[in-house]
């Protein structure tokens, strides 16, 4: 923890802001550096001789603006880093002074026809049911245009075991809520996607990262997890993981399934990019159909902004997740529901998805010169790359470092399910961009890291 004890009688303002310009000029001189932890607020107000609500406040509106960050149990730290929730929210946020390679999702020039869809759905003689009361699971012939897809997907299911949720995040919320307590644990990869974090945080409940290695998860891992704690629920993204691009293979699925089974661990497969990949590689949910919930989503294959999950849940779970989705929403508009399944039957969902794998093909292939030589995970069909780093550079000084110099991209940091994650690394999204604005966000990367680029933030 960095003693710091700021000046600020020096300061005419009231003292909760004379503390925020102490805290600024102690930045700007160099005194404090990106990641130094601060002290806790009782011990400033105590070596300051002030109230506590005077620092509380203070730490607060610093917070807001950027100057600082908090990580709950691990303290308060310099910088304007996020942690797992500020950073799922911040994703909305629109950065036009800023090359953004922190939002992973798909290209919107390649969004379905919602202009000629609306036209066409207008004419429907029926189109006022979409205004009724629908049930908390879903409409049924929108929960059987679920089964269909994941059907197209290989995985045969159920329309009354089909549940729609809007989008993969509350689809994933709602299973928390339907098989899991506060305080209760549920593993996943050491990186992990960060909605899931934000979830678990929101839930008060107790996150364990395995290991990985190239193909996901390690068996020997989780086993070692399932022995030594009473684990409740595995998340795992089997098929391109986010951030890690990882994906397992048929094997390691079924030791996954296997370790499940022998443990009873209830499994979360989010196969969220499932629809991307041609090359099938079978579900966890066909091994363990009783124990795993599958979960896959329109927002990468389709368009970003069609919020539209669908869940095939295990049979005895059916019941709780009404309740959950219940709690959630009471139910679902079904609108936008209505205008995935009739681009499911007319073709357009085969189309997109088609323009959509050669549109990330085209960008792998652009970033692959000009990563050369740096130890990167990327995925013919992902919509990012995940940089390893070199020694000296953490995720958070690099994230930092780089959006001083007008380039966003997701540190590791956030990603990771323990305090010290087992390496440092950062998310690059490689197709939200314009190829000319990747190929110079991805200069500067390079620059900083190689040393061509002087750093501007300082380091002591």
């Amino acid at each position: 923890m960095k003693v710091w004890k700021p000046d600020i009688e020096r300061h005419n303002q009231p003292l909760y802001l004379a503390l925020i310009s102490a805290l600024q000029a102690d930045i700007d001189c160099g005194s404090l550096a990106v990641q130094d932890r601060l002290p806790t607020q009782r011990e400033l107000a105590d070596s300051l001789g002030i109230a506590i609500g005077t620092v509380t406040r203070a730490y607060a509106e610093a917070e807001r603006r950027g100057l600082i960050h908090s990580e709950g149990r691990r303290g308060t730290f310099v910088g304007g880093m996020q942690t797992s929730r500020s950073m799922l929210a911040s994703l909305v946020k629109e950065r036009p002074d800023a090359i953004d390679l922190s939002k992973n999702h798909p290209s919107y020039d390649l969004d379905p026809d919602l202009a000629a869809a609306l036209k066409e759905l207008s004419r429907a003689s029926d189109i006022h049911r979409l205004l009724e009361y629908p049930s908390t699971a879903g409409m049924t012939h929108h929960r059987e245009a679920g089964a269909r897809w994941l059907g197209e997907l290989g995985m045969k299911a159920d329309p009354d075991s089909v549940f729609i949720t809007a989008g993969a995040q509350h689809a994933l919320s709602v299973i928390l809520g339907a098989e899991m307590h506060r305080g209760e644990t549920i593993c996943t990869d050491n990186f992990t996607y960060l909605g899931m974090r934000a979830i678990a945080q929101q839930q008060d409940l107790n996150m364990i990262g395995l290991e990985v290695d190239e193909v996901g998860i390690m068996p020997d891992s989780f086993e070692a997890a399932c022995r030594h704690h009473r684990v409740r629920v595995l998340y795992c993204m089997p098929t391109i993981s986010n951030p890690t691009n990882r994906t397992m293979t048929v094997l390691r699925r079924e030791e996954i399934a296997g370790i499940a089974a022998k443990y009873g661990v209830t499994v979360i497969e989010d196969e969220i990019m499932r629809p991307l990949v041609p090359e099938q590689s079978g579900f966890i949910a066909e091994l363990l159909p009783d124990q795993t919930y599958l979960v896959v989503s329109t927002s990468k294959a389709l368009a970003a902004g069609l919020r539209v999950g669908v869940v095939r849940a295990p049979d005895a779970a059916r019941q709780r997740m009404v309740e959950s989705l219940t709690a959630s929403c009471i139910c679902l508009p079904p609108l936008m529901i209505e205008l995935f399944a009739r681009w499911l039957d007319d073709g357009t969902v085969r189309d997109v998805v088609t323009q959509r794998r050669q549109d990330i093909a085209r960008r792998q292939k652009l970033v692959d010169p000009l990563l050369d030589g740096f130890v990167c995970h990327r995925h013919p069909c992902s919509y990012h790359c995940w940089l390893e780093l070199p020694d000296g550079w953490t995720s958070v000084r690099l994230a930092m470092e780089t959006q001083a110099q007008g380039v966003v991209v997701s540190p590791g940091e956030v990603f990771a399910t323990e305090s010290h994650p087992a390496y440092e690394a950062v998310r690059i999204s490689v197709v939200s961009p314009s190829a000319a604005e990747l190929e110079q966000a991805l200069g500067i990367i390079t620059g900083l890291l190689r040393g061509t680029i002087t750093p501007r933030l300082p380091t002591v």
